[in-house]
């Protein structure tokens, strides 16, 4: 096959991956506390030097994809027990005796008495999980839980240096894939707000339209380089 009709196949299969992503960043832009996501497309320079004595056919021209973690807008929110993380860094949630690491949600006390999240997961704090004795309960921002006037224990927060190893897990969760390093976090905790998502529908409706037209130029790049194809071999083939 042609080896450029081979290079634009590999340009139209990156397109519809961004497209995805993209798609994927429009579809949660009311999700709270959604984090938007960027495909990275390997330089021209990455992808030569990569494909010398490979199979051309085979190549891949994304890269990794990049997860924004700036803040969202904090509101206000219809839930007095939904919290959000007001600055760097994250709660820690146990998840199958795991840690693992969210921007808040909405948290209660379960059945056994302790503090968990919207999935029954359990609120790590500073020693541990947090029994609440009351019926009710108040977050100050430094994590500190009241319930009965008494102190039921701190949530645990963290932050890291570098956000590069961190993995979505979906429901707002974050796995330390590559061992980060875990650091202390200055964040604050604020009980009955909400974080929004922090993707931009103005930008990400903006890349959908760039890279569409991208896409539809290579389609009809690779008819025309077809077509030349095409008529070649028929004058080939009258000439012989």
């Amino acid at each position: 096959m042609n080896a450029g009709i081979l290079q634009l196949g590999n340009s139209l299969l990156s397109y519809e991956k961004q497209l995805a992503v993209i798609s994927n960043n429009i579809a949660n832009a009311d999700t709270d506390r959604f984090k938007n996501d960027t495909l990275v497309v390997k330089t021209f320079a990455d992808y030569y030097i990569e494909q010398i004595n490979k199979d051309m056919g085979k190549a891949d021209l994304t890269k990794e994809v990049y997860t924004s973690f700036s803040q969202g807008i904090i509101e206000k929110s219809s839930d007095e027990n939904e919290i959000a993380i007001d600055g760097k860094g994250f709660m820690v949630v146990s998840v199958n005796n795991s840690d693992v690491y969210s921007r808040g949600g909405s948290i209660s006390k379960n059945l056994d008495g302790f503090l968990a999240d919207e999935n029954g997961n359990l609120i790590v704090g500073e020693n541990g999980p947090i029994k609440i004795a009351g019926d009710t309960f108040l977050i100050e921002t430094n994590g500190k839980v009241v319930s009965d006037e008494e102190t039921a224990g701190y949530i645990k927060l963290i932050d890291f240096s570098d956000y590069s190893g961190l993995q979505k897990m979906g429901n707002d969760y974050y796995a330390n894939s590559s061992n980060q390093q875990l650091i202390d976090s200055n964040a604050k905790v604020k009980q009955g707000y909400a974080e929004k998502s922090n993707a931009d529908m103005t930008n990400e409706y903006l890349r959908m339209m760039e890279i569409s037209r991208l896409y539809e130029t290579n389609q009809k790049t690779i008819q025309i380089i077809d077509e030349i194809n095409g008529k070649a071999a028929n004058e080939m083939g009258r000439l012989y």
